[in-house]
């Protein structure tokens, strides 16, 4: 087994305080407090006291940042239902890794909480083994039996459930061409045009249809607008270079990451900066003032490529306005 690393989602070193509730066979529940060591897309990696089992499910809830969510981007709090992949035992402190299942837990969950659910991959050792179906279960129809030396038919291997039945197309026969008439002679008075053989008749033109082009035709020559469009920024940019910090919070004001940057286009109503984290549209960051006294909340309204690992963020402000003093740079 390669050593490699297999995960499809890039883990992220984010220590985000979660509420972890587990599902005892009792139907009892606990809960513990616990803070990631790591997140990514598809999981969570953290410490937890209590003692749990390769296959259980957790009920998580966290501030996970949006671009690692698949559902409730405005929501403060991310709720999801884990599933439990790895348990690495200690004395003290559990390391449990989790893979996120979804917003609503798998089937048979209400009925049996403190069950495992394993893939196929995983060890059957120790699992409980599936319910027998309900006595009032119909029985599947016995398959019908062929002479010995031949194949089973398609309709005995596989039986249509009754009540699905579809009607069998009818068939329909390669039409063959009348015989040509037998020629006559020219005083007859039956004698009938020749036919052609061979090819079919030239479609009637639909009216309002305009006929296809042709190849002589000279071609349609493109004129671009001269417009220029205007400007919907109610401020005007000011091309200037100022130093900033931006920041990304959760919902109890922890730094989730920060980064110093330069921004190279300012207006009184946002700004654009260099950055090397990762942002997507809709998020909301902590904008800073480098050595200066203007903060404020920002919204990415666009994300551009810059170079392979430099993005520009179009930002808006949202608390207050850039001052005149920073525009006067």
């Amino acid at each position: 087994m390669s050593s490699g690393e297999c995960r499809k989602s890039i883990r992220l070193g984010l220590a985000i305080p979660a509420r972890v509730q587990g599902y005892l066979e009792d139907g009892l529940t606990w809960e513990e407090f616990a803070t990631t060591d790591d997140v990514s897309q598809g999981g969570a990696c953290f410490p937890l006291a209590h003692d749990v089992e390769l296959g259980q499910i957790l009920f998580m809830s966290l501030a996970l940042p949006k671009r690692l969510r698949q559902y409730d981007l405005r929501d403060a709090s991310y709720r999801v239902y884990t599933l439990v992949r790895s348990v690495r035992r200690r004395p003290d402190l559990h390391r449990v890794g989790v893979m996120f299942f979804g917003k609503y837990p798998p089937r048979g969950f209400h009925e049996r909480p403190s069950a495992r659910y394993l893939l196929p991959a995983d060890s059957q050792e120790g699992t409980a083994e599936a319910p027998p179906p309900p006595p009032d279960a119909p029985e599947a129809p016995p398959r019908a039996e062929e002479p010995s030396g031949q194949a089973p038919a398609p309709e005995a291997a596989f039986p249509t459930p009754p009540g699905l039945e579809e009607p069998i197309p009818p068939r329909f026969e390669k039409p063959i061409p009348p015989e040509p008439p037998a020629a006559s002679s020219p005083g007859s008075a039956s004698a009938q045009p020749p036919v052609t053989w061979g090819r079919d008749p030239e479609p009637e033109r639909r009216p309002g249809v305009p006929p296809p082009p042709t190849p002589t035709a000279p071609a349609v020559e493109f004129h671009p607008s001269r417009e220029v469009p205007q400007d919907r920024r109610g401020s005007l940019r000011m091309q200037l270079f100022v130093n900033f910090t931006i920041q990304q919070v959760d919902e109890w004001g922890a730094v989730l990451q920060e980064e110093l940057t330069v921004a190279d286009n300012v207006s009184a109503g946002g700004a654009r900066m260099m950055t090397t984290l990762s942002f997507q549209v809709g998020d909301v960051i902590l904008v800073q003032e480098a050595g200066g006294g203007f903060a404020t909340r920002a919204e990415v309204r666009g994300v551009t490529q810059a170079r392979p690992t430099i993005e520009r963020l179009h930002l808006r402000f949202i608390d207050r306005q850039a001052p005149e003093r920073l525009l006067r740079q």
